[in-house]
């Protein structure tokens, strides 16, 4: 099954997010059909903020190491595209499209000075028509999931701005949406504004609610919950450790 068939099933794909080989051979191990990398996740174990921080050639590198350990299908998050311009973008993408990479994540919000800011539609959408001129120039296919950060940038009148981006991208080519914090209930309708399969973004607070909305969403993924969640462990462990060696 290609990984675009993973998103057109009576159940919604489950995508396990990784940051590193380790976390992607466990998560294969564990019967997840693909993954994902998590820029947030990648950013905190390099030591940098998340919101463009990496550097292209990092997510390329981490990329091909993780393909070579695992045979499920991954898709890259490239927050905004690393680059200033559309053909650039594109070229990267295309890049990743030639390492056997199956998806990739595009948002359409920058960070600046730590506030998340949502782009032009009209730019961003220029810039998807680029990138699928460019991959389809060199017979290479991706799933292009598109994210928009309506709700994330805490924009006023969230919901009208949102069905406005999501006809735009579909109508750029597009081949997936996803609204990270999109209220669960409003999935309906997103998916009546457009055909693409919806990505969701869940949480431990939240990944058993979206059960009542599975017939409106075809993919369930985590951003940085498992990171954290591991380096919560982590710390923990360290903890325990400290106490037993400092009370000796």
């Amino acid at each position: 099954m290609t990984f675009k068939s993973l998103h057109h099933q009576r159940q919604p794909l489950v995508l396990a997010n990784v940051w590193d080989c380790q976390s992607a051979i466990l998560a294969e191990q564990q019967g997840f059909k693909a993954l994902g990398t998590s820029s947030a996740a990648i950013s905190s174990s390099h030591g940098v903020p998340d919101g463009g921080n990496l550097h292209p050639a990092q997510v390329l590198s981490l990329a091909q190491a993780i393909l070579k350990h695992v045979r499920v299908p991954l898709s890259v998050d490239i927050e905004d595209g690393y680059f200033s311009s559309p053909m650039e973008i594109a070229e990267f993408v295309v890049e990743l499209a030639g390492a056997g990479v199956q998806g990739i994540n595009i948002e359409d919000s920058t960070v600046r000075s730590g506030t998340r800011v949502l782009g032009s539609i009209t730019e961003f959408s220029a810039t998807l028509h680029c990138i699928k001129d460019q991959l389809k120039r060199r017979q290479l296919d991706i799933f292009l999931n598109v994210r928009t950060d309506t709700y994330i940038a805490g924009i006023a009148n969230a919901e009208v701005e949102t069905a406005k981006r999501v006809v735009a991208y579909e109508n750029s080519g597009a081949d997936g949406i996803f609204i990270p914090l999109l209220p669960l209930e409003q999935a309906k309708a997103v998916k009546a504004l457009s055909s693409l399969p919806l990505n969701v973004l869940c949480t431990a607070a939240n990944y058993a609610d979206t059960a009542p909305y599975s017939r409106y969403i075809n993919r369930i993924s985590f951003g940085n919950f498992l990171y954290d969640h591991a380096m919560v462990a982590y710390q923990s462990s360290l903890q325990d450790i400290a106490v037993f060696f400092n009370n000796r």
